[in-house]
């Protein structure tokens, strides 16, 4: 049984006894014994909106501004469509290294990582500027009010001028940096492996806080209200106060979150190392539901209005209901999975390790079309029509009219 430790109660039951095994038993419901998820509330439980928490902070600019399209890194892009059949190279364009980084795009531009970061021009695959940087970026861009901001290999944060590629403002960690930068209004955060996830001033780079952790802070986090959400290599999922600095409460899995956490209106979903695949109440961590998939969930989910879609490190996708956790439908690859899926109104992405990029029908699971690449490394970034995505170059995909 799960249990949730408050400072008001010290053990917080119940079962909710949802099904959602599949033939073959690669989903299962975490309900029962052997759980090692707890919920320890450290400070007050986060406040909850009047209004809708998604009219807390104005949205970020561009079509794809963030890691996973917005401050909440819901995977779900309702601005963008994919091509309606298999789409044609537009344009590449190659680096000396591998891209590694998600592509975030705003006015025109793509941003990525690789030895440093690139502005690329949409329309043609032309680098309007390359910022070299300490070391490799696998760290995947923001970019807000004209800002750049993104974590190298090096264990610095970088703020550079979108248009002119010039460095604005520097900050050193004690450790890499995988973990994709967020910003609020006024404030970025973004995760270390020196285990600490900072608070920093978005115009300056001064830092306003730092909270450590117990372990490596791989997973980027997530913003919402007055909470930054992250995970940790020490087994934890963290709800952070933005002002403060302390720690609300935090979700115990047993095993190390490197994935980030998906923020859907008053729950959030997040994955473990082992399997386990959780939504919780966002404002008090407590469990709303739980099942295991049949492989360690290292990327994050997308969450669109009625469906999460996740992607284990096996082989399969699984569509489920957000409300219960049960299977809609699952898709099995031919290839292992190595990107996390975007989603769409209609359609859901995903890349493999055989070097394809996946789209299928959001409501079915049947694929629309598949693209073969030498290597598909990132998750893509979709406008009107068009693919990005990066891996050994960065590729343009669409059709023709597009």
């Amino acid at each position: 049984m799960f249990e949730v430790v408050t400072r008001r109660e010290a053990i917080y039951g119940g079962v909710l006894g949802l099904t959602t095994s599949l033939s073959g038993c690669f989903l299962s419901d975490r309900n029962g014994g052997g759980s090692k998820s707890e919920t320890t509330q450290t400070g007050r439980e986060l406040s909850r909106p009047i209004e809708p928490a998604s009219k807390a902070l104005p949205a970020l600019e561009g079509i794809q501004p963030a890691y996973r399209v917005d401050r909440r890194r819901t995977g779900y892009n309702p601005d963008a469509t994919f091509p309606e059949t298999k789409p044609t190279r537009q344009w590449s364009r190659d680096s000396s290294g591998l891209f590694e980084s998600t592509p975030a795009i705003v006015d025109g531009t793509l941003f990525i990582g690789n030895d440093g970061v690139l502005a690329i021009d949409v329309s043609d695959g032309g680098v309007q500027w390359h910022y070299p940087t300490d070391a490799t970026v696998t760290s995947s861009p923001v970019v807000h009010e004209g800002t750049v901001y993104v974590g190298s290999r090096g264990g610095t944060v970088y703020a550079i001028d979108a248009d002119s590629g010039t460095k604005r403002w520097a900050f050193s960690t004690e450790d890499m940096i995988l973990s994709s930068p967020i910003v609020g209004s006024d404030a970025l955060y973004v995760g270390s492996h020196d285990t600490r996830l900072y608070c920093l001033e978005a115009d300056t780079g001064d830092q306003r806080w730092a909270y450590r952790t117990d372990g490596v802070v791989h997973s980027s986090p997530a913003l919402a209200g007055n909470g930054v959400y992250v995970g940790s290599g020490d087994g934890y999922l963290y709800a952070i106060d933005t002002a403060t600095g302390d720690v609300a409460w935090r979700f115990g899995t047993g095993t190390p979150v490197s994935t980030t956490p998906v923020i859907a209106d008053d729950v959030m979903y997040v994955g473990d190392t082992d399997g386990g695949f959780y939504c919780l109440d966002r404002f008090s961590g407590r469990r709303q539901w739980a099942i295991s998939v049949d492989y360690g969930v290292y990327v994050p989910p997308a969450a669109t209005d009625d469906t999460v879609f996740v992607t284990p490190s096996g082989n399969r996708m699984y569509a489920l209901h957000p409300g219960t956790g049960e299977t809609k439908w699952e898709h099995q690859f031919e290839s292992s999975i190595n990107s996390a899926p975007l989603a769409t109104d209609e359609a859901i992405s995903v890349g493999t390790n055989d070097g394809s990029l996946h789209v299928l029908n959001a409501s079915s699971g049947t694929e629309r079309w598949r693209l073969g690449m030498e290597r598909v490394v990132t998750t893509p970034a979709v406008t009107d029509r068009t693919v990005y995505v990066g891996g050994d170059e960065v590729y343009a995909f669409g059709t023709s009219g597009t």
